[in-house]
């Protein structure tokens, strides 16, 4: 069962709506967790960075490849029990069934707008208009 999305072809970050000018150097959106949370490539030193978008936030790794990330922080449990949520994940897909190439497991309400992150408060929909619409909510890009 996969617990993220590695696209095949990365995308420019405008297509992450607001948070365009929040992500600075990180311009290249190389995947994203099925929570939302998007990976992301500075084109010049190819370091990779995470953008948090529940709690908006932008931390750099110290890698310049995704699959050794991904291969990386998989195996790192205090990583893996926030970032991508395995055993979460399972429930979910239990609760609401595989996810499409494009979707990712989205509370509602969203947790700074009251929502308690149960299980059963998550639905399914489309990351990029999630990314876009939870960045707006909290300001960013205004």
């Amino acid at each position: 069962m996969r617990n993220y999305t590695i696209l095949e072809n990365p995308e420019d970050c405008v297509k992450l709506g607001c948070w365009e000018k929040f992500v600075g150097k990180f311009k290249t959106v190389l995947g994203f967790t099925l929570f939302g949370d998007f990976f992301l490539q500075d084109a010049e030193t190819g370091k990779i960075a995470i953008l948090y978008t529940i709690e908006p936030e932008i931390i750099t790794t110290g890698f310049t490849s995704i699959k050794e990330f991904v291969d990386q922080a998989t195996l790192d449990t205090e990583i893996e029990s926030t970032l991508f949520r395995k055993k979460e994940i399972c429930e979910l897909t239990a609760l609401l069934g595989s996810l499409d190439q494009e979707q990712a497991f989205i509370p509602e309400p969203y947790p700074f707008l009251g929502g308690d992150r149960s299980l059963q408060s998550y639905s399914k929909g489309n990351a990029w208009v999630y990314a876009d619409l939870v960045g707006r909510a909290q300001g960013v890009g205004a």
